[in-house]
Parts: C-alpha cells; structure tokens; sequence
C-alpha cells in the first residue's frame, strides 16, 4: 500500500500546540508551557512534573483517563488540597490563528468543556479535536511513559490501523474501510462468480490470458527502460548538484586558509606579550619570598630571646627553691646538734658510774670484745646477703608476668591464620563453613581457587591496614576468586545453591598484564606532596588475586602518605582524584558541567582489625627480648644458690661465736654498751658539726646569682624589642610586594583571556580548512561514483547523444529532485504490481509486523514482548514511529521515555535520528520527554530544550524557561 501525501501544507502550523495552561493539576499550582514548533525535548529529574505535562496535553484534548494507564478517575489528578482542576491547550488553526481548548474538572470526575472560552458538549470538544487530526488515543501519535510497552503487544493488524490513522488521509481510511465490506460482499457471492465463470469459453480465456500477458510485458519492459532514464537523470542532477558544493567549499578553504594565516600571525604576536608578563611576574615572586625569608629570619631571633628569657626566669625560681629548702635544713641541724650534746653528757655520766665498779679480767675484756666484733661482723655479712637474696628473687618474680606475657603475644602472632579463621567462625559462619568445604574438596577444581581477601593477602606493615579496609568493601575482602570460570559454577551450585551460603565468588583472570598494576603517574612526580607509595605496594598476595582488586579498586592509582599530606591537599593535582594522609581519606570529584568546579571531600578512617597479618619484625623483637630474659634468669638464679650457701655458712659461724659470747657479755655488756653509746653519739656530733650551713653565705649567693639573671633578661628585653620593629618591618614589606604583585597581575588578566581566545580562533580556522579539505575529496569521489553509475544506466551513452532511444523522455523530465524522486518511486511502485496479480484479498487480515534483528547470524523476528528485551523493544518502537515523521498528517507527535532501558550506544544513535527527522521544513510537531540524556548529543537550531523543575524552592511557578 502506496501511503499519499499529508493533507496539510508541510509550511503551515494548523493544529500545532502553542501553550499548555495547568492549574491545580498533579503537582503544579499554575504553570504555562510554551513548546515549539519543531523537536521540544523536555528534561527534569523523576518525580518534577514531565510526564505531567504530557498528561496535561491528553486529557486537556478530552482523552480518556485510561489511556495514561495511571487511573481510570480523572479526579485523581486534581492537586492534593484543592477541589478542581483546569487544563487549557491552545492550538495554532489558520496561520498565527488559534483554537483554545479548555477542560475543567473536580474530585468527583465530573468533566466541563470549553471551545475559545464558550462551552460546549464533549461530542463537539472531541469532533473540534478530529477537525485538527488529533488522535490521542493512538500510540503511533502519541505513546505516554506508562503505554511505551503495550505498543510491542499490538498485534499486526492493530499497528497497520494505528499507523493507517496516523499517516493516510481521510479517504484513504474510509477506501480502506469500504475494501474490507467490498471482501465480505465478494465473499457473499462467490459461489455465483465460480458457476459463471465455468460457462466462459476455455479458448476465448486463454487468448484474452496471452494478450494481457503480452501488454503487461511490453509495459514491463517499457517502465523498465524509462526507470533507467529516470535513475540516470537523478544521478546527473546529483551530479550538478554536487559540483556546486564542491565550487562552493574550494571557495570556502580559500578564505579559510586566508582566516588560518591572519590567525597565526595574531596568535604568534600575543605569545610575544605573555613572555614579558610572565617574567615581570616572576621578579614580584621572587621579591616576596625575599622578603618571606627576612621575615622568617626576624621572627626565629624573636622567639630565641623569649625562649632565654623563659630560661632566666625559670634559674631563678630554682635557686630560690634551693635557698629556702638550704635554710630550712640549717636550722634542723642546729636543734638536732643541741639535743645530741644533751644526751653525749647523760651516756658520759653512766659510764663514769660504770668505771667507778670493780672490772673484770684484762683477758676477758679482750675476748669478750673479739667475740663481739666477730659476731657483728658475722651479722652484717649476713643482713647483707639477705639483703641480695631478697633482690634477686624481686628480680626473677617481676620477670615471669613479661615472660609469660611474650609467649602468648609471640603465640598470637604465629598463628595469624587461625585468628582470621576465628574471626569468620565468629562473624561469618557461612564464608567459614565455604573455606572448610573448600579444603576438604580441593581435588575437584580444574584451576586455583582462593579463599577471601583477608586470608590470601599479607600486608606488610600493619599500619598500613586502615588503608586498604576503607577502600576494599567488607564483601569484597570475603569474596571467593576462581581462575577458571568451571570452577566458578562448581562453587555455586555446590555452596549457594544446595548449601544455601550467603557468599559472594567471583572470577579473576590467571595472568593479569603488568599494566593492571602500573600506576598512571610514578610516585616519583608525587612524592614531594608527602606520598610514600600506591596501596597495591603495601600487601602481597596472589597475583590473580591482585589483579582483580585493582580492575575493581584502582589500587594501583591511590597513593598514601604521613600527616604531611594533609598540608598540601591545595597543591595536589586534580588528576588525583582518591588519596590518603595520615588518618584522613580525601576524596576530589569535579564537576561535568559549568565551569567544572571541584569539591574536596575529606573523613578520619581507623583500623577495622580485618587484614592483620604476621609481623615479623615485632616476632623477632618478641624472642630476642625472651632469650634475654632466659639468660638473665639463669644468672640470676645461679646468684641466688651462691648467696644461700654463703648464708648457710654465716649462720653457722654466728652460732659457734654467740654461744662463746654468752659466757662473757653478762659481766662486760653494760660497759661495752655505753662506751658504744659514747662514741656513736661523738661520731654523729661531729658529723652534724661538719654539716652544719652557714645561712648569710647562702643568701649572699643567692643574691648574686638572681642579680645576673635580672640584668640579662633586662638586655634580652631590649633586643626583643629591636626584633620586633625589624618583624613589623618585615611583614609591611612582605605585604607591599604582595599588593604590587596582584595589581600586576590583574592589570594583565585581560592579556591571558585574549591569549585563549586568539588560539581557540586559530584552531578553529585550522580545523575548518582540515574539514573542507575533507568535504571537497569526498565529493569529488562520490561525482565520479555516480558518474559512472549514470552511463551504466543508458548503456555507456551520453543522454544528448542522437543514438540514445529515450532522448526524448529523458529531456521531458524534470529538473526537480524531488519530483523525480517521486517519479522513480512511482516507476517502481508499477513494477511491483506488474510481478503478480492476486485476485484474492482479505482486508480484514492485512496488518503490519515489525520484523527487527539486534544479532549477527540471527534472521529477522518479529517485535514481541516474550522475545525482545524491553530496551530492544524500545530502539524498535522509536525507529519505527519515526520513519512515520515525514509522512504523517497529524499536526504533533509524543513520546514519554522511549529511552529508558536502551544502551548509550543505541540511545545515541536514536536521538540523532530523532534530531535529523524532526527538524525537516514541515514537519509536525514533536515532544520528546526524558529524565536525562547523554552527554555531548547532536542539537539543531529547530530543536528546543525545556528543563523542569517542580518544587517549593523554585522561584517562578507561573512558566517554564526556554534554553
């Protein structure tokens, strides 16, 4: 079926929408949309009133409630708190005429109707609606956000009815509608057709049969010659048409290259004034880091001489202390020498009183007093020893609790393994009860499985855990890794599926290339930031392993470094976009749009205890230290056994020499006793005689020493002050080269702009030559392309040529593309025709099937819901609704996120198509609904963009901007 022209003029507007009017509907209080005439792209997050709008334009043109597929009550979409609703649709009739359509309605349902303000019946609305070739319940014209699937669930004969109301005139639905009642009636009488057509003449059929079959050949073969003429005579025009662009384009690269040369001389003479600039600008830096460093130099002298004077103040406190502390002792002393003199003259006094008694032998006194020596002797020898026994078992008991306590540290640190193992019995019994499984059937695996992150790495210094933990997720560090994809189905059928584990196993490549681990800038270039090295540096595990984190993680572009880092975020370069300082995490995200602005996040991470590993340092450290306590022990030990030998032996000999003193310290013990008395208490006055402190030489020192210290933080006072004019100096001098340095440079910001601006200019006359260079080739190619073509055409013959049999026709057609276009297509339409002649048709079966192929090796299907998925469906439906575009005489089209579920690849592709087919002269109007779309998409000066933002902080309520 050969589809006419539309019935209105490709220039005229009639029934295009001009302004949409809301109130009180859904979410929006008021609102006026103003689309126009060719592709309007409405964009706005989910939620803000897009498909609001689209309901808007249905129900403001009397449609059902039931098309929207969203409720069947049009009082469910009057705004929350209000009690009716008005929506008001302005259509474009006869030139900048319009036709105003208005709907109100309240909760109950009820609906009111308005044409140009003057009420009317819903017969007439809707008959006033048809007038314009406004379909609303057709999905090929208008296809809302909750209706994109039920197109796919149209079966032929409903996509060919659809399509024939959105394309096809008047005449031809009620041609097509009077073909069906022509087959029931043909039907009808078909049993009367078969018996007259048995009384026919078998001879006279057969000779009519060869006569039609003779015109319709020699007309065949007519229509095919002058088909030929006419795809000559296309390509000629194309011909002509072509070298026009091409005169035009080489006319063009002449005054592009003239635009390039005038380009680069300007470019080349502006690079001259930024040379000056930036070496102006280079002498004002170097003056104020000049003057930095002076100042630098002043303030260090300043807090040198406040650091003396602290000094000085603290030496006199401390001798003052030491003054009054001496004093005191001195008059302790004093009483306690007059007290020691009182009882010297009591213990003379006794022995006096002794003397006077009659004395013992001289033999006796003398054995008595070696009896006595030897038994003191003895005595203290032996506190002594006691005194070093005691020492030594102090000793050897406050080694066992350090003893004990690095045994089981040094336990603890041999058996990292079984820690973590406890930690998953603990924690995660499942990946727990999966390792177990793991090591009971590891004959089963074709390749190498490994257990959970936290088990196959080793990280080598523990203070660098934090760091990996708060970047590697908790389900990531228990995931199971597989190098063959065989052992992957293994592991989850036999622990997901029949032991019901909650675990996660995924699949690392055996042999990762170096460049997975190889860091996009050397940490060289960023250590002088304060970065150390990359996380991928600081664990070791298997390389599969390895490999896998680092295409999930970026390890390997994450550097970490000590609290220096966190003073130098400023200066760190944007192409660092995660990084570690210390115990802060920072993360830069710079925006994709504006001025691309960028945002330092920035949080305080700690240690989770997840990836403890063996520390073989501290185990070391941990056996060094218990060996020498082992050695220190057995010395000790062995000190102890000499000393209570030596005891032993002391006590014995006290023994012998206490019981021979026994006999003689009866009659010689008082005496003894006092004369010890005597001298004890000689000896202690003559030592406190000796100690005695002489208090005027104290406070004379004293005095002398706070007198310097005085005069010295006077002298310091005074430089102190000298400093501190050189530092307001120095800072007044700092700051005058500062304000030299910004006014210099915003004198000369207006230089730069104009330095960008003169090499955009340059490219871009670069790329214009480049471009129409490009262009004239192409053409010039494509002319001898279709060149050659033409003469195949009329058999290798010019068409002037006398010999040519179709000269004549070939000059009578004409020089219009368009109308040879539909020449051809006409030519070829009779063709087709000509090929087989079916005098049966049922109309009532005719209908339309999309056949679509997404796959190589694949044949055509057809579209189906229970076949394609819903983003294929959706490619198919939009290619499909707008091959339609040219052809349809419907004055506009909707579609509600026809994009959604489609891949960028395919998302791209049709909003080009979308773009290209949509802005043609004449074409109906088109509302492209979406919340998003991707970056950098073809536009068209015909195109409009209406952005939507529906809330309580937008400012204006009353209209919609136009982008």
């Amino acid at each position: 079926m050969s589809f006419p022209s539309r019935g209105i003029s490709r220039s005229s507007k009639t029934g295009k929408i001009k302004s949409v009017y809301c109130k009180n509907f859904v979410t929006y209080g008021e609102c006026v949309f103003h689309p126009t005439e060719y592709l309007n792209v409405i964009i706005g997050p989910n939620g803000t009133g897009k498909s609001t709008l689209v309901s808007a334009i249905v129900l403001g043109l009397g449609g059902d409630p039931k098309i929207l597929a969203r409720s069947s009550s049009i009082g469910d979409y009057v705004k929350n708190g209000c009690d009716s609703a008005k929506i008001a649709v302005e259509i474009f009739s006869h030139g900048d005429d319009t036709t105003k359509f208005q709907r109100k309605f309240d909760l109950s349902g009820k609906s009111q109707f308005f044409i140009n303000d003057q009420p009317v019946t819903q017969k007439k609305f809707l008959e006033s609606v048809d007038h314009f070739k406004i379909q609303i319940g057709n999905l090929c014209q208008f296809l809302p956000q909750d209706r994109v699937q039920d197109f796919a669930k149209m079966n032929p004969q409903e996509i060919l009815l659809n399509t024939i109301n959105s394309v096809c005139s008047q005449d031809v639905i009620n041609n097509f509608q009077k073909l069906k009642e022509l087959r029931h009636s043909q039907e009808n009488g078909k049993c009367d057709y078969k018996n007259l057509k048995q009384k026919l003449d078998s001879t006279l059929a057969r000779v009519e049969e060869l006569k039609v079959q003779l015109e319709r050949f020699n007309a065949r073969k007519d229509i095919q010659d002058k088909l030929g003429v006419c795809m000559a005579k296309k390509l000629r025009l194309e011909i002509e048409d072509i070298q026009n662009k091409i005169s035009d384009h080489e006319n063009d690269l002449i005054l592009a290259n003239e635009q390039f040369a005038a380009n680069e001389k300007e470019y080349q003479t502006i690079l001259k004034k930024q040379s000056m600039i930036d070496t102006t600008n280079e002498k004002l830096r170097k003056e104020i880091e000049d003057k930095e460093r002076n100042l630098k130099i002043a303030d260090d002298r300043k807090n040198q001489i406040i650091r003396k004077i602290e000094i000085l103040k603290t030496q006199i406190n401390e001798e003052k202390s030491k003054f009054e502390k001496r004093k005191r002792e001195s008059n302790e002393r004093q009483n306690e020498l007059k007290h020691e003199l009182k009882m010297l003259q009591v213990y003379a006094e006794d022995l006096k009183i002794l003397n006077t008694e009659e004395m013992s032998k001289t033999n006796r006194e003398k054995q008595i007093r070696e009896l006595e020596l030897k038994c003191e002797q003895i005595k203290q020898a032996t506190k002594r020893l006691d005194q070093q026994h005691r020492n030594l078992l102090n000793q050897l008991e406050e080694n066992i609790p350090e003893t004990q306590a690095l045994k089981s540290r040094l336990e603890s640190l041999e058996n990292v393994s079984e820690q973590k193992l406890k930690f998953l019995k603990n924690k995660f019994p499942d990946v727990y009860d999966a390792v177990k499984w793991i090591d009971e059937n590891a004959d089963k695996f074709e390749a190498q499985v490994y257990k959970p992150v936290i088990l196959e790495l080793t990280v080598m210094n523990q203070n660098h855990a934090k760091y990996l933990e708060n970047i590697i997720n908790i389900k990531d560090l228990l995931a199971f890794s597989c190098e063959s994809a065989s052992d992957l189905s293994l592991l989850t059928t036999e622990l997901c599926w029949k032991r019901k584990l909650q675990i996660n196993i995924c699949h690392a490549p055996p042999n990762p290339p170096e460049s997975a681990f190889r860091p996009k800038v050397s940490i060289d270039e960023i250590r002088q930031y304060g970065f150390e090295s990359y996380l991928i540096n600081v664990v070791n595990g298997p390389r599969a392993v390895l490999g896998s984190l680092c295409s999930l993680y970026n390890l390997q572009n994450i550097p970490y470094g000590g609290d220096y880092v966190n003073s130098c975020t400023d200066q760190i370069p944007n192409y660092i976009n995660n990084y570690f300082g210390g115990d802060n995490y920072y993360t830069l995200t710079i925006s994709k749009y504006g001025k691309r602005e960028s945002s330092l996040m920035q949080r305080t991470i700690s240690s989770k205890g997840l990836l403890c590993s063996r520390n073989d340092n501290e185990i070391d450290a941990i056996k060094s230290r218990l060996n020498e306590l082992t050695r220190k022990t057995d010395n000790l030990r062995n000190q102890r056994n000499a000393i209570e030998v030596k005891i032993r032996d002391q006590n014995v000999c006290y023994q012998e020499a206490s019981k021979n003193k026994k006999e003689l310290q009866n009659k010689e013990m008082e005496l003894n006793r006092k004369i010890e008395q005597v001298e004890r208490q000689k000896k202690k006055i003559r030592t406190l005689e000796k100690d005695a402190i002489v208090t005027p030489e104290i406070e004379g020192q004293y005095k002398r020493v706070c007198e310097k210290a005085v005069q010295d933080i006077l002298k310091l006072q005074e430089e102190k002050i000298g400093i501190l004019k050189a530092v307001q100096k120095a800072m007044d001098s700092k700051a005058v080269a500062a304000s030299k340095l910004c006014i210099y440079r915003q004198e000369n910001e207006e230089i730069v702009n104009i330095i960008s601006a003169t090499k955009e200019k340059r490219d871009n006359a670069k790329n214009r030559v480049e471009i129409i260079t490009h262009k004239c080739n192409y053409l010039k190619r494509d002319v001898k392309q279709k060149m050659s073509e033409s003469l195949k055409y009329t058999n290798q013959m010019e068409p002037t040529d006398r010999k040519f049999t179709h000269k004549e026709f070939y000059n009578s057609l004409t020089n219009s593309l368009e109308e040879l276009r539909d020449i051809i297509s006409d030519f070829s339409g009779r063709l087709d025709c000509m090929d087989d002649v079916d005098a049966e048709h049922d109309f009532e079966s005719y209908g339309i099937e999309i056949l679509v192929q997404y796959r190589k090796n694949v044949p055509l299907q057809a579209l189906n819901r229970h076949v394609q998925s819903g983003g294929e469906r959706a490619v198919a439906i939009a290619v499909y609704t707008m091959s339609m575009q040219h052809i349809t005489h419907v004055p506009f089209r909707c579609v509600d996120e026809i994009n959604q579920g489609m891949d960028a690849r395919n998302e791209r592709k049709i909003f080009e198509m979308l773009v290209d087919e949509t802005t043609k002269t004449g074409n109906a109007q088109y509302f492209f609904v979406t919340p998003k779309l991707l970056p950098k998409l073809k536009t068209n000066e015909r195109m409009t963009v209406h952005v939507v933002f529906n809330g309580r902080m937008v400012q204006s309520k009353k209209a919609f901007a136009i982008i």
